[in-house]
């Protein structure tokens, strides 16, 4: 009988949740409650969110799930793009192209919304250069929710309601808003630059009040010990005049890249 796959949301479809769970820890060994939660979090409507493909022709077979990925979020403030991870295949089904599938139909899935899928990996370079994914500078994931995630309305799967537009004022910090925030370093300087405002400009200091709380904040504020020295960049030699190809990196065996493929419409 020839197969026949779909690519389902893992949040849809509880009833597979133990069986995805499963596939996962064969790869990657984990507590099923750290699984559970992981999945639990996610979204049957934006990202982060999980995706299985199916076997929709084993229903009396107790293992549907051949393949899993998930796909996340990059940034609020880069919509278009999204990162996928946790791509594995059943162990028995390798080698028969299933990954190509679940890529394929992970890239459907998303193509409303999205322009540029990210993803990492350590030993399937080829395997992903081959679906038209390229080597690129690796990006920072924003690790959060999104919504409005419409695969029938050609919009994008990011709300703007937490992006500040530009020119708008910000609230007014007072300095024991800008301690919280900064390091001890900064916290000097910037008590010595207020300190040296107030004094210049007795008329703005209120009954020289401001000025007695910043010379008792300074001396409050214990000297921090010099930063330690950056980590040696011996993983990498990497040109960034051009565009990166196989031979600028040298890779340790658990060291990973970031590779990158642009939708066409």
């Amino acid at each position: 009988m020839e197969q026949s796959f779909d690519l389902i949301c893992a949040q849809k479809h509880p009833e597979l949740i133990d069986e995805c769970i499963d596939l996962l820890n064969t790869q990657w060994p984990r507590s099923k409650t750290a699984r559970l939660v992981s999945i639990q979090q996610g979204s049957s409507e934006g990202f982060p969110t999980t995706l299985l493909l199916i076997n929709t022709h084993s229903n009396d077979d107790p293992k549907r799930v051949v393949a899993h990925c998930k796909v996340s979020p990059v940034s609020v403030y880069h919509p278009s793009a999204c990162f996928v991870e946790s791509v594995v295949v059943a162990k028995e089904l390798r080698g028969k192209g299933i990954g190509r599938i679940i890529m394929d139909k992970m890239e459907a899935y998303v193509k409303w919304g999205i322009r540029i899928i990210y993803l990492t990996t350590h030993d399937q370079q080829g395997f992903y250069e081959k679906l038209g994914y390229s080597l690129c500078e690796p990006v920072v994931v924003y690790g959060g929710k999104c919504s409005s995630f419409k695969m029938d309305g050609g919009k994008t799967p990011f709300s703007s309601q937490h992006i500040r537009p530009a020119g708008t004022v910000q609230h007014k910090t007072t300095i024991e808003d800008n301690i919280k925030t900064m390091d001890e370093s900064e916290v000097l300087s910037s008590m010595m630059t207020q300190k040296a405002t107030l004094i210049e400009n007795p008329k703005d200091n209120k009954n020289n009040i401001a000025n007695k709380n910043v010379t008792e904040v300074i001396k409050s504020v214990p000297s921090s010990p010099p930063p330690p020295p950056p980590p040696p960049l011996n993983n990498l030699a990497i040109s960034h005049s051009r565009k990166l190809t196989k031979t600028d990196i040298v890779l340790k065996p658990e060291m990973k890249v970031t590779m990158k493929k642009e939708l066409l419409f």
